[in-house]
């Protein structure tokens, strides 16, 4: 994926000036450019930065942009320059932009600039689907309160912000809430939203296989369910990325959390077999601990 942010911070510049050919102004926040050797196509966003500019003048990255600068680099720059054509709402538009720069702001700087791409192109089937009576549900709604607070929060303003500005023409759902909270961690994490789906789908496969194994519900509201799907979803992320982690513990949890660890091993197989994801012995013994957390605390 292809995209930076740049922004100012104590006078300070981040990123070398560069020059762009505009090629048309999509609103006052959004242009669409060139580079100087007219091979590579720009999309970006940030206040006031079309303001009085024309197609075939010069955009310069330069101090006078304020705060932040988010980019849409090559092939997202031409999704998004397609989904554009698509969308029939320019409000709707204008809306997602407004969404994607206030979560900038709230997250520190650090959303990645296709959430432009992901969330408008959300939003927009959304509302076909909402016109046809289609409304779906995200079931998970209560965790995502609690493992993504934060995002929770600020997806909470978004959603009042969105419906108040679309109205009259459509009222979302409030079913949508749990979709922006995904698109926002989504963004946060620099992953795709359907990887952000499937961690959320691997999470509930194991609950529930802990579940039969206590012979018990799980408090989902708790600091230790919090963890252990915290670190469930590292624990995927560093296999998928090939990073390794000691465990000097090991071999006292084997002994002291025989059961635990037995359901832990029983997870794998689930992983390994559903999920293409084969845990070493390191990441079973942490994984291991929060089970045996989820067991003790859950009584």
């Amino acid at each position: 994926m292809s995209f930076f942010i740049c922004y100012k911070r104590e006078g300070e510049y981040r990123l070398d000036k560069k020059e762009y050919e505009i090629i048309n102004v999509l609103n006052h926040n959004t242009l669409l450019c060139n580079d100087n050797n007219k091979k590579e196509l720009y999309v970006f966003f940030g206040k006031g930065i079309g303001f009085k500019k024309k197609r075939g003048d010069i955009f310069v990255e330069n101090n006078d942009i304020e705060n932040f600068l988010l980019a849409l680099e090559k092939d997202e720059a031409i999704k998004y320059k397609e989904l554009l054509e698509q969308v029939s709402s320019n409000k709707l538009i204008d809306v997602v932009q407004e969404i994607v720069y206030k979560a900038n702001e709230a997250f520190n700087y650090k959303i990645n600039a296709k959430l432009n791409l992901t969330l408008l192109d959300h939003l927009n089937f959304a509302w076909q689907r909402q016109k046809n009576n289609i409304i779906i549900n995200y079931p998970f709604l209560d965790e995502l309160r609690f493992i993504y607070p934060k995002e929770y929060d600020f997806s909470k303003k978004a959603l009042h912000y969105l419906k108040k500005k679309m109205k009259p023409d459509i009222c979302f759902d409030e079913s949508e809430l749990g979709f922006l909270v995904l698109h926002i961690h989504a963004a946060l994490k620099n992953e795709k939203v359907s990887n952000v789906l499937l961690n959320r789908e691997i999470v509930y496969t194991c609950i529930e296989f802990i579940e039969r194994k206590f012979n018990e519900k799980i408090d989902r509201k708790t600091i230790y369910y919090s963890r252990f799907v915290k670190h469930l979803e590292y624990a995927i992320h560093r296999y998928k990325k090939g990073i390794q982690l000691q465990n000097v513990l090991l071999n006292s949890v084997k002994d002291i959390c025989k059961n635990e660890y037995y359901i832990s091993k029983e997870l794998n197989i689930i992983l390994k077999t559903k999920y293409h994801i084969d845990l070493d012995e390191n990441e079973l013994g942490y994984l291991t601990l929060h089970i045996y957390n989820l067991k003790n605390r859950n009584k």
